[in-house]
């Protein structure tokens, strides 16, 4: 039901990319959804499907149902939280591992994060994108005079030089990395130890060093903005960002991947 309900929910982003690109190149940007999300989804369902099932009862049927008659709605949003739904009812049943837990748990925060972070910009879209204009035209103010940020825009003498929007948030990439470091650490340690937590801060604040960064430099010129908003400057960007991400949450779990699978079962097991 999970895989059914994640694959109604990014059926459009997908056959999206596939007819404007064809398969070759939709790959090469993982079918127009953030890696971030495959990666989550994949370690979700490699620990709710690994273990033996469980015999199905009338509640399990009743959820499948109800699953089933919420992704007849055509709508992406829908069907991630009919997916979430399904999670957090995963999580109430006794019977599931530590393990399936953990990965229920994933299962959730990955359905959950596409409508509130829809749902935060809605709300706050303004405050957020001049949060990030405001930090954009103060990291070029020492090098360019009269530099300032209006709104959502980075504005100077000769007039506007960047115009912000959503899908150049700081929040909107925030998210995908906090799903990341959330789903890895959560899948390889049974319990987020304070490194683990340490590790999610530190993601947070490069995250948003990196993309006011990333502003900047398309406001400082013609020419900055065409390269870094280029192909390019993208994968540029999303290479750093996920090398940077990756790092520091490997870093935050190194304690659990240093000890034996066995002995992460039983800290797994001892923690639910």
């Amino acid at each position: 039901m999970a895989l059914l309900g994640a694959a109604n929910a990014t059926l459009r982003p997908v056959t999206a990319a596939i007819d404007e690109l064809g398969w070759l190149e939709a790959a090469g940007i993982a079918f127009g959804v953030n890696p971030a999300v495959w990666v989550a989804l994949a370690l979700a369902f490699i620990g709710l499907y690994a273990k033996a099932h469980v015999p199905l009862t009338r509640r399990d049927l009743i959820l499948v149902a109800g699953v089933l008659l919420g992704l007849m709605i055509p709508s992406a949003t829908i069907s991630w939280l009919v997916v979430s739904a399904y999670a957090l009812a995963l999580l109430l049943d006794a019977r599931l591992e530590p393990a399936q837990r953990a990965a229920a748990l994933i299962l959730a925060i990955t359905a959950l994060r596409a409508p509130a972070v829809s749902m935060a910009m809605n709300l706050l879209n303004e405050p957020l994108l001049a949060f990030d204009a405001a930090l954009a035209a103060a990291t070029l103010a020492p090098f360019i005079q009269g530099v300032y940020a209006q709104g959502n825009l980075v504005l100077g003498p000769d007039g506007a030089r960047l115009v912000i929007l959503t899908s150049c948030s700081s929040l909107a990439n925030l998210s995908y990395a906090l799903l990341f470091w959330f789903a890895v650490s959560r899948s390889l340690a049974p319990r987020l130890q304070r490194r683990a937590w340490l590790a999610g801060a530190a993601i947070a604040c490069a995250l948003v060093i990196l993309n006011v960064g990333r502003l900047a430099l398309m406001a400082a010129s013609d020419a900055g903005y065409e390269v870094i908003h280029g192909p390019s400057g993208r994968l540029l960007f999303e290479s750093l960002m996920l090398l940077m991400v990756a790092g520091l949450t490997l870093h935050g779990v190194r304690d659990a991947l240093a000890k034996h699978p066995r002995d992460r079962a039983a800290a797994a097991a001892r923690s639910a």
